[in-house]
């Protein structure tokens, strides 16, 4: 039997091009999506789209210090 792992000790998952065609395929089929990020310029920027977890993007520095103590994929 295995223990579940807390989610704030659970890997993060980034996907840049959240918003492309590439970006929301796989956001609708990866439930684990945590963050996207997307251009500045987009009008999506700062807004939660299905299948990712917390508000659009623009750049890696704007994912907290805190989230850079788990495990992140990009």
């Amino acid at each position: 039997m295995t223990t579940p792992i807390p989610p704030e000790k659970q890997t993060k998952f980034i996907l840049v091009g959240a918003t492309g065609k590439l970006g929301r395929s796989i956001s609708s089929h990866n439930a684990n999506v945590t963050y996207g990020i997307c251009s500045k310029d987009n009008p999506l920027l700062g807004e939660i789209i299905s299948g990712i977890q917390e508000p659009l993007i623009s750049s890696l520095s704007d994912v907290s210090l805190e989230i850079a103590k788990v495990p992140l994929v990009v």
